[in-house]
């Protein structure tokens, strides 16, 4: 313990500190001894989120059958924490699969956030047959995201 009554950084227990103030373990940015958090993950439909990368958005969005909501996140970004679980909850299975929501990383896929213009957090761009039909920039409730998709659908 240092003069100050801090600890140093490798004696802090991130989960416990997080348990104590109900939050998150720990940054979302790599640490030695720590594994990795990422976005949630997976498929339209299925109530989870697809995780998209600069390799598989031409499979993923723009080659779809269905429309597709993309959110275009940072891990640091926290408006885009805060709206998460709006996008999650649109993923969900009541969808009947009519539209596919999919979330990608803007610090690990540069190509294609440089590609669409994207330049705050969140993003969230709505794709129909590869081309961009609707686009909230910053905070936006399930209703307001609801009705861009209805639109589309």
């Amino acid at each position: 313990m240092a003069n100050d009554g801090s600890l140093p950084a490798g004696d802090i227990d991130l989960d416990k500190t997080a348990a104590v103030n109900k939050t998150e373990a720990g940054p979302r940015w790599r640490e030695i001894g720590r594994t990795e958090q990422s976005a949630p993950q997976d498929s339209a439909g299925t109530g989870r989120v697809l995780t998209l990368g600069d390799s598989n958005f031409g499979a993923e969005v723009l080659r779809s059958r269905v429309p597709v909501l993309v959110d275009f996140w940072a891990t640091w970004c926290g408006p885009c924490r805060q709206i998460a679980p709006t996008v999650d909850a649109l993923a969900a299975p009541d969808t009947g699969g009519r539209v596919k929501v999919g979330r990608i990383d803007v610090d690990r896929n540069h190509a294609t956030t440089q590609r669409y213009g994207v330049h705050a957090y969140p993003t969230l761009l709505l794709f129909q047959d590869g081309v961009v039909v609707g686009k909230i920039v910053g905070g936006a409730g399930k209703n307001e995201i609801a009705q861009m998709i209805d639109a589309h659908l």
